[in-house]
């Protein structure tokens, strides 16, 4: 983390999964801007671009163990627009 960071957010998968510093940077890990569609559509226009149809299955099978719900999508979603408004 960078000198005067502070974790927002963590798992038991990622010890950082969001992090701030001061009141004008805040990051994220991974995408959570992305809706299970948009990730859909991904992983099958990578495999029409010659991503291994096994590596594109079980990408498939994780989105399905690991869906974002509209709750929690819209968590986030409000989470990044109150930080931009953050004086």
């Amino acid at each position: 983390l960078p000198e005067g960071a502070r974790v927002v957010a963590s798992s038991p998968e990622c010890e950082v999964e969001a992090f701030a510093l001061g009141t004008h940077v805040f990051c994220v890990q991974g995408h959570p801007e992305f809706s299970d569609a948009m990730v859909s559509e991904m992983i099958d226009l990578k495999a029409q671009s010659g991503l291994p149809l096994d590596t594109a299955e079980k990408g498939r099978r994780d989105l399905q163990q690991h869906s974002v719900d509209a709750a929690t999508y819209n968590k986030w979603s409000q989470i990044c627009k109150d930080f931009l408004k953050t004086p």
